[in-house]
């Protein structure tokens, strides 16, 4: 990861969702609660027939992409920042985001570690997938890894981030005529 960038987006104020070009209210709905139902309650509100990504990536890749993170809190991520990134610039930008109630990343950037060439599926099916994953993490009760750049969190600030994560990626959606 590049820290610099990390420590830039880091440090910028957010930009309002609704500035976005993203209008619905299901996403204000979610990133007020910040849980895992109501970022469920998002996903299924999307008309997969009338959206479209205005950022580098397809919709379907997003959404893949937000599951893969939410399974590595689970299962652990194959490449973390150091020990003093974590314990230093990791969680206080995890503590600003958490405090406005959004984040802001790059949001053409990996998680580091995992292949990028993920396998192209219908948005329906990549949505269905976050679903079910974000399922599995509300019900897992096993020992949560540490976030590549956040450090450990526990279940409830995982679940924060998880959210803020799929919201900062769904800021780039617009919705078609």
């Amino acid at each position: 990861m590049n820290r610099r960038k990390f420590l830039i987006g880091a440090s910028v104020s957010t930009v309002s969702i609704a500035t976005a070009g993203f209008a619905w209210t299901q996403l204000s709905n979610a990133s007020r609660s910040l849980t895992i139902e109501s970022a469920i309650n998002f996903l299924d509100a999307i008309d997969v027939n009338n959206v479209s990504m205005s950022g580098h990536w397809g919709l379907s890749r997003v959404f893949l992409h937000c599951a893969q993170s939410v399974e590595c809190s689970m299962i652990s991520f194959p490449v973390h920042n150091s020990a003093l990134f974590q314990s230093t610039v990791g969680i206080t930008a995890f503590a600003m985001f958490k405090a406005n109630g959004s984040m802001t990343h790059d949001k053409s950037e990996e998680i580091p570690g995992l292949n990028s060439n993920q396998p192209k599926i219908a948005l329906s099916e990549a949505i269905l997938l976050l679903k079910q994953m974000l399922i599995k993490f509300k019900n897992y009760n096993g020992i949560l890894k540490p976030h590549f750049a956040y450090g450990e969190l526990n279940k409830r600030d995982y679940e924060i981030a998880h959210v803020m994560h799929l919201l900062d990626h769904c800021s780039e959606i617009t919705q078609n005529h």
